[in-house]
């Protein structure tokens, strides 16, 4: 059965995995000027900004992960909610830099993913507040 303690799990180790994935490729990018991040070897600033993100969403796994033992976790998927919320936000509204750089795909795959993500941490957000009122156990 999944629950709302295994989406906060499955949701830190996904955001710890990606987090750190990304930070690499921003300085393999920055370094060696390869792969998608390669436009950030001439561009310190976005390099600073892009592994800043990146650090902060593998930190942000781990609290997740770590919270996921708590009995009370409504604060942990309405805020993993709204990182989602937030992040779609992002791609949407900068949606011309995927198409400029010819990562349709990565956003869509992206996108995606956020808005699975999003749905899930709110469902259980919900689903926690009806076992909190004794409605439903978990």
């Amino acid at each position: 059965m999944i629950t709302g303690q295994r989406i906060l799990r499955f949701h830190g180790i996904l955001l710890c995995i990606t987090g750190s994935l990304l930070y690499m490729a921003t300085i393999v990018g920055k370094l060696y000027n390869l792969g998608m991040f390669a436009f950030l070897a001439g561009n310190p600033v976005a390099s600073i900004g892009f592994q800043e993100a990146y650090a902060l969403i593998s930190i942000l796994g781990v609290s997740i992960y770590l919270g996921s033992n708590l009995n009370d976790r409504f604060h942990l998927h309405i805020l993993a909610a709204f990182i989602h919320v937030f992040l779609i936000y992002i791609n949407i509204s900068h949606w011309s830099f995927y198409t400029k750089l010819n990562i349709q795909i990565a956003g869509y795959i992206s996108t995606s993913a956020h808005f699975l993500l999003m749905t899930l941490e709110s469902y259980f957000a919900m689903f926690t507040i009806k076992i909190q009122k004794g409605d439903l156990r978990c």
